[in-house]
Order: structure tokens, then C-alpha cells, then sequence
């Protein structure tokens, strides 16, 4: 699998986060919660 990194409170990294998806489905919205979806922050994106 992918690198791991650790951020100290206030950094922050540039990525990639990469979806196998089947040829026939379509995403609109992305969700990602902190900690392996165990944390309090959680983010979400709206796909165009």
C-alpha cells in the first residue's frame, strides 16, 4: 500500500487519494473521516 504520513496540529500535505471505480458508476461525493473512520474530524467533497 501507500506511504504514511504523520502531521503535527497546523501542518498540512499535498496528495493524492486514488478510487478504484467501476466503469459503469459515477461519484458525486467523497467522504473521508480522520483515524480509519474511527476520529472526530471528518471531510467531504462534492464531485463534478
Amino acid at each position: 500500500m501507500g506511504d504514511t504520513v504523520n502531521l503535527a496540529h497546523g501542518d498540512s500535505s499535498l496528495g493524492w487519494v486514488v478510487f478504484d471505480v467501476p466503469v459503469r458508476d459515477s461519484i458525486t461525493r467523497i467522504q473521508f473521516t480522520v483515524d480509519s473512520g474511527m476520529g472526530s474530524d471528518t471531510g467531504q467533497w462534492s464531485l463534478s
